[in-house]
């Protein structure tokens, strides 16, 4: 619907917020070459840690600069975004999560 940018600044914040909260990492108030600089440290996995930071940068292009990214591209970031998410959610969370998303049978308990 024309509105790139303002999905590409929920996207970020969403995935900034839960990064945040997830390992601790000061994500909402800084800029992406702070938190790049800030994961210098080791504490995310280095596959973990690509994905988030290609995403910000690529991002940042659509935030930023005028690149307009095909509506493909917006599809494969949101469902990289989702996919990061589920796997660095706590192995806890993850079994409530799955039992949450399990149908329920009517009559059963």
């Amino acid at each position: 619907s024309g509105k790139v940018k303002e999905y590409y600044f929920g996207l970020s914040e969403i995935l900034r917020k839960y990064m945040e909260n997830r390992f601790n990492l000061a994500c909402i108030d800084r800029t992406s070459e702070e938190i790049i600089a800030e994961l210098k440290n080791g504490v995310l996995e280095q596959n973990i840690k690509d994905r988030f930071l290609n995403f910000l940068v690529e991002s940042d292009l659509v935030k930023f600069a005028k690149y307009i990214p095909a509506q493909k591209k917006t599809e494969e970031d949101w469902e990289m975004v989702y996919s990061l998410v589920k796997e660095t959610i706590p192995a806890e969370a993850a079994e409530v999560s799955q039992m949450l998303e399990k149908p329920l049978e009517v009559g059963h308990v």
